[in-house]
């Protein structure tokens, strides 16, 4: 809808990406009404200083793509846009490294108003290990950097890390997101997509595709259409889930985050699991 203030929201963004200094270049590009993949990419080339010379589009993505690579890192605003542009096509990289970038938004985040944090050379490596057990979800990161904010006492890290691997959380963190995470959940609006996520708590890490199998199989997704329309569906929900941070892609298997149980649960799956016993007291109060 036009009017609405995305523009200014936009401008603030990109005069705050200039002060903080975050990133070496910011773009503009003003898409429009009359957009086409061809026009989008000559704005590009021209505001980037790139020329392209080919009137095919896959080559002119191809180069456009190769010169954004080679640039340090570069933010891209496109505004007025009024129709799904596929980026991959335009010629702007997707691609990323997700423990890269979730290692420098925990640095972020550990550091002092957009200053990443520099840590100590003797807590490099646990510092890394206690953000891979964040496994990319980055409400998790950025609780777990404010709590070890100025930290420098390494039996504190080994100790955040412990508690991370046996997957105990301090009152505080576990709280904030919880919160957030229902937040996420009740947003999802379609009580389909509601039952699929609390469905995939049930589940150990699995594929996509034996993922939907299953949802079809449950009968979580059905009705009087063709078996592809709710394939279709079933992957819609679960690329959805993955949008929302509510699961998580590890190398082609998608899993949960990892969130300590409470009494109160009324399901559980022990699916995959290495426990050998549950120690009187600590089991929750349903069925496994």
């Amino acid at each position: 809808m036009g009017g609405v203030g995305k523009t200014f929201l936009a401008t603030y963004m990109e005069n705050e990406i200039n002060r903080k200094g975050t990133f070496k270049h910011v773009f503009w590009i003003n898409v429009s009404h009359d957009f086409s993949i061809f026009k989008l990419q000559h704005d590009i080339a021209e505001t980037i200083g790139v020329k392209l010379n080919r009137d095919d589009e896959r080559t002119r993505a191809t180069i456009l793509s190769l010169a954004l690579e080679t640039r340090e890192k570069t933010v891209i605003i496109l505004d007025d846009v009024w129709k799904y542009i596929d980026l991959q096509n335009v010629g702007i990289p997707l691609k990323v490294n997700e423990e890269e970038e979730a290692w420098e938004l925990f640095l972020l985040k550990l550091g002092h108003r957009g200053t990443p944090a520099t840590l100590p050379p003797h807590l490099l490596e646990i510092a890394r290990s206690v953000v891979m057990k964040c496994n990319g979800l980055p409400l998790g990161i950025s609780v777990m950097a404010r709590t070890m904010k100025g930290e420098n006492d390494i039996r504190r890290w080994r100790h955040a890390l412990n508690n991370l691997e046996k997957s105990e959380m301090g009152e505080e963190m576990k709280e904030e997101v919880l919160t957030v995470l229902k937040r996420s959940y009740d947003n999802l609006i379609e009580k389909v997509m509601q039952n699929c996520f609390l469905f995939c708590a049930l589940l150990p890490s699995i594929r996509q595709e034996e993922l939907v199998m299953m949802l079809v199989q449950s009968g979580l997704l059905n009705g009087k259409r063709s078996l592809e329309e709710i394939f279709d569906e079933g992957h819609v929900i679960v690329d959805k889930l993955m949008d929302h941070s509510l699961l998580f892609d590890e190398i082609e298997v998608l899993r949960m985050h990892g969130l300590e149980w409470t009494v109160d649960l009324e399901v559980v799956s022990l699916a995959g699991n290495e426990i050998e016993e549950i120690p009187e007291g600590t089991s929750p109060h349903c069925p496994p």
